[in-house]
């Protein structure tokens, strides 16, 4: 068997196992669809040569692991590697690793992802980019909070989305997709 596809199959494992029992918040739908997206969306929009296109693939698998889950990022390292640990650090709120600011509001949490989202490497901003676009799809459009959420998109979108024009003009779309339909 290809050692890629091994490595693969063993992320998707690890975060079926992660996610198991959690739906999604709108679609009542099992968790591990999220990701499983994510990574699909992230295949698209990556270079087809991409030299490290597995780790990429296995970070969006697992990215939301240590926010969501019973998952440290120490154990990310041990069964990935540090570069997908990086990744999943990248990915995580901030306020996971810090006390302190998990205490403040959501205003200043907020700014505290983005500051440090926009210093991230491409393939992390691509993933975020990414999850973002399959978190917007997934928004009933009447719910109110859709659009807050379109709006923090928004500001997110316009720090990261450089390098990944793509992913942006698609985010766009959607974007006008949920603003057009908030009009009628």
């Amino acid at each position: 068997m290809n050692k890629e596809f091994e490595a693969y199959k063993t992320a998707l494992r690890y975060a079926e196992n992660a996610h198991r029992g959690q739906v999604r918040k709108y679609s009542d739908s099992p968790y591990i669809l999220h990701p499983i997206r994510v990574e699909r969306l992230v295949c698209h929009y990556a270079p087809e040569l991409y030299d490290d296109r597995i780790n990429l693939s296995i970070a969006a698998l697992v990215h939301d692991t240590v926010e969501d889950c019973a998952i440290s990022l120490s154990d990310i390292r041990s069964e990935f590697g540090e570069h997908v640990a990086r990744m999943v650090r990248d990915l995580t709120h901030e306020s996971c690793f810090d006390a302190n600011l998990s205490k403040q509001n959501r205003a200043t949490r907020w700014a505290a992802d983005i500051e440090k989202l926009s210093k991230a490497n491409l393939d992390s901003r691509l993933i975020k980019m990414c999850d973002r676009l399959d978190n917007l799809n997934d928004m009933p459009l009447s719910d109110p909070w859709t659009k807050k959420y379109l709006v923090e998109s928004d500001t997110l979108m316009n720090a990261i989305s450089h390098g990944l024009y793509k992913v942006f003009a698609d985010y766009e779309q959607i974007k006008d997709r949920i603003l057009n339909a908030n009009v009628r």
